[in-house]
């Protein structure tokens, strides 16, 4: 009877582990508002992150993409990544403005030291969210990142903080 009640377990254990892996990836700007329906965040308003836009309709977008693996009853592991362009530079000093007034400066926590950071969360709860913003070019770096091993990191390796070992 013990036997039964073992294997019983251990089939009910695999079958729920194996069953609630659900992974999601988003590169459509068009899909941007959406990204921000999922769990897993922590705090945040209604739509985006703090650090992030709450619109990016209008911007110049380089690059964005998010991806997002719910694995109960583990959490999730999400990465955000969005590279914006400001050609005009009156939007630019606005959008640092605001970054200004929502995180805290960063700048010891990366070894770039030609980008300036702004941090929300850093590594509490395996979270990282933040800004890098380039100056000469005119772009800022917004990221969000949550128990994502480093070796899963889509983005380049440079834009993480010298602290990130997960």
């Amino acid at each position: 009877m013990k036997k039964i009640f073992v294997i019983v377990l251990v089939c009910a254990m695999l079958f729920l582990f194996s069953g609630c892996d659900n992974s999601k990836y988003f590169e459509d700007i068009e899909d941007y508002n959406e990204v921000w329906e999922l769990s897993g965040y922590g705090a945040k308003e209604d739509g985006a992150l703090p650090i992030f836009p709450s619109e990016i309709k209008g911007l110049d977008v380089i690059d964005f993409y998010c991806k997002y693996r719910e694995k109960l009853p583990l959490g999730e592991e999400i990465q955000v990544y969005l590279q914006v362009r400001y050609d005009d530079s009156e939007a630019f000093e606005k959008e640092n403005e605001r970054l200004i007034t929502v995180a805290r400066s960063c700048d010891e926590l990366f070894d770039n030291t030609d980008l300036s950071a702004f941090c929300v969360q850093s590594g509490e709860g395996y979270m990282w969210e933040y800004s890098l913003a380039d100056d000469i070019k005119s772009e800022i770096y917004y990221i969000f990142v949550k128990d994502i091993p480093k070796s899963e990191i889509l983005f380049d390796s440079k834009l993480l903080p010298k602290e990130y070992d997960y």
